[in-house]
């Protein structure tokens, strides 16, 4: 089963943002799949550390532009990527002391701040963006 069923809302009509932002939703639902499979809780530690590594890769990519073109919600949108990459550490930390499961809640977690996070907030800087020659 999917976290996120990707389609066409999700694009912010900058390429490599909606690149980076289908990949980390593929991430996602290997996780959630490998979950519903009942696959060994080492592999599903690895994915969840790829997700942590790719999130964290782009978000280092949108805040670079951030940085570059001034835009004004830097700080608030800087604040949401920490809030899900606490969440993310904090999944790690219950896996690895020995949680040895994923809670549906952490799950929920993932698929939603992500929809929201893409629909909110990432929409508010495409025009800034495509102001500085972004697509």
């Amino acid at each position: 089963m999917a976290c996120v069923q990707w389609n066409q809302s999700y694009n912010v009509d900058v390429h490599e943002i909606d690149e980076q932002h289908q990949k980390l939703v593929g991430i996602m639902n290997k996780l959630c799949e490998s979950i519903d499979g009942g696959v060994d809780d080492f592999v599903i530690d690895e994915i969840v550390q790829d997700m942590a590594d790719y999130a964290l890769s782009h978000f280092e990519t949108e805040e670079k532009y951030f940085r570059e073109f001034d835009y004004e919600k830097t700080d608030e949108h800087i604040a949401r990527h920490r809030d899900f990459s606490q969440k993310v550490l904090s999944l790690q930390k219950d896996l690895r002391e020995g949680g040895n499961t994923v809670s549906s809640d952490a799950i929920t977690f993932l698929g939603q701040w992500f929809a929201d996070h893409v629909l909110k907030f990432d929409k508010e800087y495409v025009e800034c963006f495509h102001e500085h020659g972004l697509y």
